[in-house]
C-alpha cells in the first residue's frame, strides 16, 4: 500500500495535476462506458442515395438558393491600394513594412 502511494506521488509530482486529473476522468468514463457512447465504434449511417434522386428532392431548394443571393460584388478600397503596390514592385514584409524591390526583381514574376 505504501508502495502504491508512493507511485502514485511520483506520478503525480513528475507528470502534473493536469494530466492526472485527465487520466482519472479518462479511467471513469472507459469503465463507466460514457467513453464508449460518446465514440461509437460501429456508426450506422443510412443507406445510398442515388444522384438522380438526390436532384429531384433537392431541386427546388437549390432554386430557391439561387434566387435569394445577392451577387453584389464590392472591393474594398484597401484591398485596391495593395494590388495596385504589389503590381508596382512593392512587397509587404513579416513587419508590415511595404519595401520597393522592382519589377524586375527575380522573387516576383508578374
Amino acid at each position: 500500500m505504501i508502495r502504491m502511494f508512493k507511485n502514485l506521488t511520483h506520478i503525480f509530482k513528475n507528470m502534473g495535476a493536469k494530466y492526472v486529473f485527465y487520466r482519472v476522468r479518462h479511467e471513469i468514463e472507459k469503465r463507466s462506458g460514457l467513453l464508449k457512447r460518446r465514440h461509437p465504434n460501429n456508426l450506422m449511417f443510412g443507406g445510398r442515395i442515388e444522384v438522380a434522386d438526390w436532384i429531384k428532392s433537392d431541386g427546388t431548394k437549390r432554386e430557391i438558393a439561387k434566387e435569394s443571393i445577392n451577387h453584389s460584388k464590392s472591393y474594398s478600397s484597401q484591398l485596391k491600394e495593395k494590388a495596385d503596390r504589389i503590381l508596382s514592385g512593392e512587397i509587404q514584409f513579416f513587419n508590415a513594412e511595404w519595401m520597393k524591390l522592382g519589377r524586375d526583381n527575380k522573387w516576383i514574376h508578374l
